[in-house]
């Protein structure tokens, strides 16, 4: 039970100090005001997080794991490289469309902090590897064509995530209102399968 109970304070104090880091960063945010959102004393979070450091960490390496794009279950699938992209793609979109605030709140941090890649809570990305040389195979082969692996996983990444960096903009330049941009955004999945698997066909 003891167990079950430091659990629930924890993701409970993570899922708080998240808000906050999202919207303040890290400076902004204040330990107080995450304890106070946790509904808990401020003694009680720095029995599990000892520092704003340390409870960050944990945010972020959460919060990014999230978002890489790490699917080692297409790795050894027997699908063809087209499947593997459409399973990609879908998989992808739907993580980021479940917080897209979260997007920005990694990139601003990454570009404050870029180390925090390195850090060990941080899980690696196996998918591009086994995907560079699952595409390198297929143009070798003559199946797709010529293309280069890193360039095609930069392209497909660019097409996951943009939408969800850049909508304010996209909004604005198409005189699109928000509910027709959502609209778009329901269709991204297939979109985007569409537009890279016909790129890559002979």
């Amino acid at each position: 039970m003891m167990m079950n109970a430091k659990k629930s304070s924890q993701e409970l104090i993570i899922e708080a100090a998240k808000s906050e880091f999202v919207k303040k960063g890290f400076s902004g945010a204040r330990m107080q005001e995450i304890a106070d959102a946790a509904s808990i004393n401020k003694g009680l979070l720095h029995y599990y997080f000892k520092s704003k450091e340390a409870l960050f960490s944990a945010v972020f390496s959460k919060t990014y794991n999230r978002l890489t794009p790490c699917h080692d279950h297409l790795i050894n699938s027997n699908y063809s490289i087209f499947k593997k992209l459409e399973n990609f793609v879908d998989c992808y979109i739907s993580e980021l469309s479940k917080s897209p605030e979260s997007v920005l709140f990694v990139l601003n941090e990454l570009n404050r902090h870029p180390n925090h890649q390195t850090d060990t809570a941080i899980v690696t990305d196996h998918w591009s590897v086994s995907f560079f040389k699952d595409v390198q195979h297929k143009v070798e082969v003559g199946a797709i064509k010529n293309v280069c692996p890193k360039q095609l996983y930069i392209n497909v990444i660019s097409l996951c995530v943009f939408p969800f960096i850049g909508g304010k903009m996209i909004q604005n330049s198409t005189n699109l209102t928000k509910e027709e941009f959502n609209k778009l955004l329901s269709r991204r999945k297939k979109e985007v399968t569409t537009f890279i698997i016909h790129a890559l066909q002979r």
